[in-house]
C-alpha cells in the first residue's frame, strides 16, 4: 500500500496508545543523482520506540 503515516493513522492502522503500525513504513526522503553517484537516504518505521535509517551510495568506478 503506497501511504503516508498520517493516511495510515487515518486508515485505523495505527495504534494511539502504543504507536505501532500494523505494517511498516518505508519512507525515501533523499535522493541525489550526478554522473558518478546516486545517493538514497530513507527509514523504516514500525514503532514509537524507535526507526531505523539508512543512507546507500552507488558509485560508478571504472576499472
Amino acid at each position: 500500500m503506497e501511504a503516508t503515516y498520517e493516511q495510515l493513522e487515518t486508515k485505523g492502522l495505527l495504534d494511539p496508545e502504543t504507536l505501532v503500525l500494523n505494517g511498516v513504513l518505508l519512507r525515501i526522503e533523499k535522493t541525489e543523482i550526478s554522473n558518478k553517484q546516486i545517493v538514497v537516504e530513507g527509514s523504516k518505521y514500525r514503532a514509537g520506540d524507535g526507526a531505523i535509517g539508512t543512507k546507500v551510495i552507488v558509485e560508478n568506478i571504472k576499472w
